[in-house]
């Protein structure tokens, strides 16, 4: 084992002041274009998610500002340690809001678990914290079990949703590929390991957190905004329609919204003729833009697809364009001669579920 002295000096001090002042700064700034992503998504409808990580970047740079102080800067064990229990404090508590904030918008296991696993295990670092200052370093880290669990089922889920273009598998290996090795470069630089390795490990782990911040900064930017995978809230209705103008298939994804399932049927029946004379009938996507949402139609040879939601999305773009191509392959020789029989069209529910299933 390797005695290292706190504040540290030596030949390897300026090399990782470096090295930790920059990921610091790196994450500041990936707070910042997260924050942007979120106040750019108000324009059409709030997406918490973008927020939770905006947060959840600035503690994490917040707690290596705290790390700084106590590795480099503290005169004393004592003084030390308190600048170590206020970076896992920090970090703790940008963790545990976005917990809360996924799991708002998403179900893993039960609702809210995790939320209540992390408050539990933060309470108990709370509580060992004020009993004795000196368990309070070992006791943070349980707080990683349950974060580890949870953000390991959420970018599983997302990369599942990802999947809708294809490239699941892929999608995945993106997704956690980043997050994995700033978790590898994190515990590169813990006192355990440097303890055992030495500061080489330190700056080792320095180095590729920065990396890791980097490949995240490319793939978030590279990402279609959170939003699109959360496509299901914001669907409302869909409405198969015949070129000449008659409506043959409706379907509400709003089940508790019962007046709104009124009037996008009455809409389906009178509006849509209106709506379908604006419209050139070039086989491509148009978008009309309402004050409280949007409508997507997509023409084909014979049937137009429309749907009704509140933000417009490509990824509800792709899918109404899916499910219209599966619905005219299936059923373009008796669109070509109906007469108006509507229960020919029942098994299309099937395929509608399939097509817009929830994730």
């Amino acid at each position: 084992m390797i005695f290292i002295e706190y504040p540290i000096t030596g030949p390897l001090r300026r090399h990782l002041l470096v090295m930790e002042w920059s990921f610091i700064f790196l994450s500041f700034e990936l707070a910042f274009i997260f924050l942007i992503k979120y106040k750019e998504s108000l324009k059409n409808t709030k997406n918490s998610e973008e927020l939770s990580y905006s947060i959840l970047f600035f503690t994490y740079g917040l707690q290596w500002f705290w790390f700084i102080m106590s590795d480099f800067y503290a005169q004393s064990s004592e003084m030390r340690t308190i600048f170590l229990i206020i970076g896992y404090f920090t970090l703790m508590i940008g963790a545990f809001i976005f917990i809360v904030v996924i799991e708002k918008h998403n179900i893993f296991f039960k609702k809210y678990l995790f939320s209540l696993l992390f408050l539990i295990t933060f309470a108990i670092f709370i509580v060992f914290t004020i009993i004795d200052i000196k368990y309070a370093q070992n006791l943070s880290y349980l707080t990683t079990f349950i974060f580890v669990p949870f953000f390991i089922s959420y970018i599983m889920k997302l990369a599942k949703k990802s999947s809708l273009k294809g490239g699941g598998i892929v999608n995945f290996i993106k997704l956690i590929s980043g997050f994995v090795s700033l978790g590898i470069g994190y515990m590169l630089t813990t006192d355990v390991v440097a303890q055992n390795f030495g500061l080489e490990s330190r700056l080792w782990g320095d180095i590729i957190q920065i990396i890791s911040l980097f490949i995240i900064y490319f793939l978030y930017t590279s990402l279609p905004p959170l939003s699109e995978y959360d496509w299901y809230d914001k669907i409302k209705s869909v409405f198969l329609v015949k070129n000449s103008g008659l409506c043959f298939y409706s379907k509400n994804f709003q089940e508790e919204e019962k007046n709104l399932e009124q009037s996008l049927k009455i809409a389906g029946l009178t509006g849509i003729e209106m709506i379908l004379e604006s419209l050139t009938y070039d086989r491509g996507l148009s978008v009309i833009k309402k004050q409280n949402y949007s409508i997507i139609i997509y023409p084909s040879t014979h049937i137009i697809g429309i749907i009704f939601c509140t933000q417009e999305l490509s990824s509800l773009k792709e899918l109404l364009k899916n499910f219209v191509s599966r619905i005219e392959a299936v059923y373009a020789s008796v669109l070509s001669e109906w007469k108006g029989n509507l229960k020919i069209f029942e098994p299309i529910d099937l395929i509608c579920e399939e097509v817009f299933e929830k994730l």
